[in-house]
């Protein structure tokens, strides 16, 4: 999954925009923007991160540049412990350069949920300008109506993430109906040769 395999498995399917997210994170996306701005930036990237919060629900925000990404990424940081990352259980978190190459890995436990409400996570991102959007809404796991059964009343979103479908109360089709839809790769891994599969670092 590094940037140069990212970008060059977009333009064999011929994708012309992506989201460049961790969980939690926004160290590699900077790096996704290099590279594409050293491919002649025929693959327009969006920033961001996919932040966990305290009740276990994902929210993708993005932005169009590296510095708004971080700067969230420093905001939820402050809600994650320093360290404690165990590389070998859950495997290296390793933040590189625009070529692919290795730079440093990260020992905050990244994969842990943040303790920080989903409404809040949602209210400082869109204060912040990022687009909001509430992660595979539709999964029981880590999305909105399988962890929470429905939408915050007063929630402001740009959009919903749909996942695999499972049955939905009439409130949540309700949200369903008043927000955008967006599908993603939701991709931990790509390469030429074999399809993108499941996970959360590329959109």
């Amino acid at each position: 999954m590094t940037p140069p395999g990212i970008l060059a498995e977009a333009l064999r399917r011929e994708i012309d925009l992506i989201g460049a997210i961790d969980h939690n994170a926004a160290g590699n996306a900077r790096a996704l923007v290099a590279a594409s701005r050293a491919a002649g930036d025929t693959v327009h990237v969006l920033p961001g991160l996919e932040i966990e919060s305290v009740e276990g629900v994902h929210v993708v925000c993005l932005c169009d540049n590296a510095e708004a990404a971080e700067a969230m990424e420093e905001f939820v940081w402050a809600y994650l412990p320093t360290s404690g990352h165990q590389p070998d259980v859950l495997g290296e978190q390793w933040l590189l350069d625009g070529d692919g190459t290795r730079i440093r890995q990260e020992m905050r436990p990244l994969l842990r949920s943040a303790k920080i409400r989903l409404e809040e996570i949602c209210r400082e991102s869109k204060r912040r300008g990022l687009l909001t959007i509430p992660a595979h809404v539709t999964r029981r796991g880590y999305g909105l109506f399988g962890v929470l059964g429905f939408m915050p009343v007063g929630m402001e979103v740009d959009a919903l993430e749909l996942g695999p479908p499972m049955p939905l109360s009439a409130p949540a089709l309700a949200d369903l109906d008043h927000h955008p839809h967006v599908c993603s790769s939701d991709a931990h891994w790509c390469s030429l040769h074999r399809p993108v599969v499941g996970g959360a670092n590329d959109r």
